[in-house]
């Protein structure tokens, strides 16, 4: 039968066809013009000159417009499907609603309905999502709390470069924290500068916030300073400020260190231990003045001596026969050696007073006075313990060769600053050479940028 121009009836579409029966494909022309083949493979071609593409079912070419999909609402305008029900919706119009994507004509604008998120996947796995409710960007993670989250298990979770330009920054964040990086094992933020500072913090906010840079950690070290340079000039950690140039808190007992204080090299707040030798230029406790203490000092000077010099001292009274035994601590012996002993008679004369046993097993006996006559003794011992030991203190010793030529205290011998010893161990650091940015608004939110590397 033939096809009508004004449609057919009765057909079977096993018998009734438009098309062909050999291997030749179905040409479609208008004005003459090849609009439209279907090959004998059943791939479809619209428009001329196009070359059969095993891949493509469906190849458009020519003119302005691909394919355009119209619908009276915002569902469906154009909806792609495979053959496992995977699909992706397309309308046009801002206010698109469903599960649907949109284009906002005119402005290069893609997105999805109201308050949904915007998801993107690689690798059969999502990589980054946009959240529709707060405009939250997270990369690596499905629920950012930031307004840019990256998690990065297995890389650094953010690189930035840039030029060396004044105020060009590789990371810039602003707001209640501007930057907060975290780690489980290694480091939440590094600087690297070859120049200058490789971290630089500053503040413009008149709060109570404490600190321009603020570090708080859970790991065993909250802050780590290391310096590369070979030579002894390098610093691990440089802080500088007039009322002192680095102090630390412990919260668990209140102990605390001001170092480069205001009044001193050090403060220490609490009991202080060295674990090595402590060598200085003179010493002495400094305590309020028991008669004035709101007012006055009161200080005194150690005891000291070119030997490592233990004393002990104590008063014993004579028994009937003119003698005393003075019991020592059980661990004496282990601690001293080279004694010297000193005895003086309290109340009355003593002149016939002796040592008649010295020390031995932790005790000694005095002889030579008289019945209830009251000595005061004293007896001093050098330390033989095995810390001391090994570190025996060395009474002269010869300056290094770099430091020949200087001085403890150079304005004690008449020479300038530049001779003193303390200059030439530590040569004084490049010094802090800030760059003043202009800060932007203040950014609503907890962070600027948060980067995790987990």
């Amino acid at each position: 039968m033939a096809w009508e121009l004004t449609g057919n009836s009765s057909t079977d579409p096993n018998v009734n066809f438009l098309g062909t029966i050999d291997n030749q494909p179905l040409v479609i022309k208008t004005s003459g013009s090849e609009a439209m083949r279907i090959l004998p493979n059943g791939h479809v071609t619209v428009g001329a000159n196009i070359q059969d593409d095993p891949s493509t079912r469906l190849q458009i070419s020519e003119g302005h417009l691909g394919i355009l999909g119209m619908s009276d609402t915002f569902d469906q305008t154009l909806w792609l499907v495979n053959n496992v029900g995977k699909e992706l919706r397309l309308t046009v119009g801002a206010n698109a609603g469903g599960t649907a994507w949109y284009t906002q004509a005119n402005t290069g604008t893609l997105g999805v309905g109201e308050g949904m998120d915007v998801r993107f996947s690689a690798g059969a796995a999502e990589r980054m999502r946009i959240m529709g409710g707060n405009g939250a960007v997270g990369i690596g993670t499905t629920a950012p709390s930031a307004k840019l989250h990256v998690d990065s298990p297995d890389f650094t979770a953010i690189v930035g470069t840039a030029g060396h330009g004044a105020l060009q920054a590789g990371v810039y964040g602003h707001g209640f924290i501007g930057i907060w990086g975290s780690s489980d094992d290694a480091a939440g933020v590094v600087g690297m500068n070859s120049g200058n500072q490789g971290f630089l913090g500053t503040r413009d906010y008149a709060g109570d916030f404490v600190g321009n840079v603020r570090v708080s950690g859970t790991s065993d070290v909250a802050v780590l300073g290391e310096s590369s340079d070979p030579s002894t000039a390098g610093t691990g950690v440089m802080g500088k400020g007039r009322g002192a140039g680095v102090t630390a808190f412990n919260s668990a007992n209140n102990n605390a260190a001001y170092l480069a204080s205001d009044c001193c090299a050090a403060w220490f707040t609490g009991e202080v231990y060295v674990g090595g030798k402590l060598t200085k230029s003179s010493g002495g406790f400094l305590i309020d003045h028991p008669l004035d203490p709101s007012n006055k000092y009161l200080s005194h000077s150690f005891v000291e001596s070119s030997d490592m010099k233990n004393i002990y001292d104590g008063v014993v009274v004579m028994d009937a026969g003119g003698e005393a035994t003075v019991e020592l601590p059980e661990w004496f012996d282990a601690v001293n050696t080279d004694f010297r002993y000193q005895l003086t008679p309290i109340g009355t004369s003593g002149p016939n007073l002796y040592i008649a046993e010295e020390i031995a097993s932790n005790h000694f006996k005095i002889s030579g006075g008289t019945s209830g006559m009251k000595v005061s003794w004293q007896v001093t011992g050098i330390r033989k313990d095995a810390w001391a030991n090994a570190k025996r203190i060395r009474v002269e010793e010869e300056k290094s060769g770099k430091e020949r030529g200087s001085y403890l205290h150079p304005e004690l011998y008449g020479a300038p600053p530049e001779k003193s010893i303390e200059r030439v161990r530590h040569p004084a650091p490049q010094p802090f050479r800030p760059q003043i940015m202009s800060i932007p608004p203040q950014i609503n939110g907890p962070a600027g940028i948060m980067a995790d590397k987990g």
